[in-house]
């Protein structure tokens, strides 16, 4: 097995580790503090909101002190394993609190949320600076990035397949269920961690600087420069479409009374899993924002058919469930794809770590926001009637903004000078 195979391997399920803390924090979180723990929407809103938009901060501030003590890529894999042991103890805290008498768990549950989304930061920050430091070129990084989205994928193929039909189907023993899935969840995502680790520290050992595994500036400029005043917004807007989407689709599920729609996350997760290797391809018979383009248009016309058909459920909601999460997962990529091309056209100035963050900043800004509007959005409408609309415009209003905005998104010819 070559050293590019076996780092997008590590990378990659390292990055799958990670995934699978997020996707149950973004997807089920808000499910099982108001379904689970009877927390009234907006208060579980407020709560997750908060601790986003605080984590969001974090990622700017973990940037600089990790960068102020020389960030390579051996230290970026030694502080994510330590930080995801941190945060899988506070993931377990947080899912051992639902088991408590209801006059004790809602303090250690915002505990724990809270304590989880600050060592998630020290996690994110070095995942993501790698995408830029292990890369020289847009084949790279689109290599590494989707690598992430596969692994990602999975992730949320496991919890989508596994852990949400648990919860919608068995809230009697919800609780005890979430809790089992925090400790399996915990040690998979350090085993991933540590293994990652030590692969980045024989390479810096074994083949020194001169290595890919050197943190270093591109050799030549990527082909397309990006202008962040077009890549902040758009990433801020996606995020919160997308997010507030997946938030609102475990409630879209649980309501429906319509045949198979329990498979739609799972379909939905598959799709971004399936059409990555096709999203690879477009990018390199295109420009990474010619092929993000290409995805947005795809993920645009596939969430109206989705709103169009979702009364009617069955098998054809299922498939624009799969084509939407297909063409989410390309605009993802692309995005990602771009920022890290972006930080590394800025390393002469600036830390991969501290531009990379500054993004996941921009991101996580969004993902506040979902929490929010999802929390808006449940204490206005009845969601627990069958098919509620107000759940259905809500997820699928925010995803065609996030689309149109990817179709903003705009290149230079040259290098960032900035």
């Amino acid at each position: 097995m070559n050293l590019e195979r076996q780092r997008l391997i590590r990378y990659g399920g390292a990055h799958g580790g990670k995934s699978l803390f997020w996707h149950t924090a973004e997807l089920l979180f808000g499910y099982v503090l108001t379904e689970a723990w009877k927390m009234p929407p907006l208060d579980a809103g407020r709560v997750l909101a908060v601790s986003m938009a605080l984590s969001a901060v974090l990622d700017i501030v973990a940037a600089w002190l990790l960068t102020r003590r020389g960030l390579g890529v051996p230290q970026a894999g030694q502080v994510q394993a330590w930080a995801t042991l941190a945060c899988g103890a506070a993931f377990v805290a947080f899912g051992l609190s639902g088991l408590l008498p209801p006059v004790a768990h809602g303090a250690l549950a915002v505990a724990g949320v809270v304590c989880f989304r600050i060592a998630y930061v020290f996690i994110d920050v070095p995942q993501n600076a790698l995408l830029a430091m292990l890369a020289e070129d847009d084949r790279e990084r689109t290599a590494l990035a989707s690598t992430r989205y596969v692994a990602g994928g999975v992730a949320a193929m496991l919890v989508t397949g596994v852990l949400a039909p648990l919860l919608v189907h068995e809230k009697a023993s919800a609780g005890l269920i979430f809790a089992g899935f925090t400790i399996a969840v915990s040690l998979i995502a350090t085993l991933t961690a540590v293994v990652l680790r030590r692969h980045l520290d024989a390479g810096s050992r074994d083949v020194g600087d001169a290595t890919p595994f050197a943190a270093r500036p591109a050799t030549s400029p990527t082909r397309d420069g990006m202008q962040p005043s077009r890549m902040l917004p758009a990433m801020f807007i996606v995020s919160a479409g997308t997010s507030l989407f997946g938030r609102l689709e475990v409630y879209f599920v649980a309501s429906s009374d319509h045949a198979h729609v329990a498979y739609l996350l799972l379909a939905i997760a598959a799709g971004t899993v399936i059409a990555q290797p096709a999203w690879v391809w477009v990018s390199r018979r295109t420009t990474l924002p010619g092929m993000l383009r290409i995805a947005a248009g795809a993920m645009l016309a596939a969430v109206v058919v989705f709103r169009g058909v979702a009364d009617q459920g069955g098998d054809v909601l299922l498939l624009a469930g799969f084509v939407y999460g297909s063409a989410c997962g390309g605009v993802l990529l692309g995005l990602w794809s771009l920022a890290a091309g972006m930080a590394t056209e800025r390393s002469t100035r600036f830390a991969p770590a501290t531009t990379m963050a500054w993004l996941t900043f921009t991101a996580k800004l969004g993902l506040a926001a979902s929490a929010l509007a999802s929390g808006w959005v449940l204490h206005g409408s009845d969601y627990h009637a069958a098919n509620s609309h107000g759940v259905l415009q809500a997820m699928t209003g925010a995803v065609i903004v996030g689309a149109l905005a990817c179709l903003t998104v705009n290149t230079r010819s040259h290098a960032l000078a900035i």
